[in-house]
């Protein structure tokens, strides 16, 4: 327990990389958003029957996803001395996680191809539960983004069934 707090407060002991790297994913993240320019189409069809609610909303959403990984992220790559030999295979997961998430978007949004989105998600969130295995021990703040993660992108797992059925 004492490791714990000790790791937690010297993470966020200098939380100007963490910061840099929450900005950096959210900012990729809202850059594929903005040249996207099909999500309201999406939106347009599936909000005639209910199905997705405003494009807004989800861009908030999915803002938020996009910091929390790259919160990850850089917390990653600062204590990779404390991964050990798991670094590796703990970055590879979270960032195979985020592109594939970022791919959920360009797949849903602008080619519409439903299943295909679908799949994606569902590796994106397959990544995340081998890296939350992998956090099994972390400081609570990144559990924590790791969970977060894992339940807002299983909500658009459940919203792109929807737009299916």
């Amino acid at each position: 327990m004492k490791r714990l707090i000790r790791n937690t407060k010297r993470m966020f002991s200098d939380p100007a990389p963490l910061a840099l790297g929450a900005f950096l994913c959210a900012v990729a993240g809202a850059a594929l958003w903005v040249s996207g320019g099909s999500g309201w189409y999406a939106v347009k069809t599936a909000g005639r029957e209910n199905r997705l609610p405003s494009l807004a909303v989800l861009f908030i959403v999915w803002l938020l996803i996009y910091a929390l990984y790259g919160f990850l992220l850089a917390a990653i790559l600062l204590g990779k001395r404390e991964w050990g030999r798991n670094a590796l295979a703990l970055f590879g997961s979270v960032i195979g996680s985020w592109l594939l998430s970022l791919g959920w978007y360009a797949v849903y949004f602008c080619t519409r191809l439903n299943f295909f989105s679908l799949i994606l998600l569902l590796l994106s969130a397959s990544a995340m539960v081998f890296a939350l295995i992998l956090l099994r021990r972390a400081p609570l703040p990144l559990l924590l983004a790791g969970f977060l993660i894992f339940a807002l992108e299983a909500v658009f797992f459940c919203l792109s069934i929807a737009s299916i059925l």
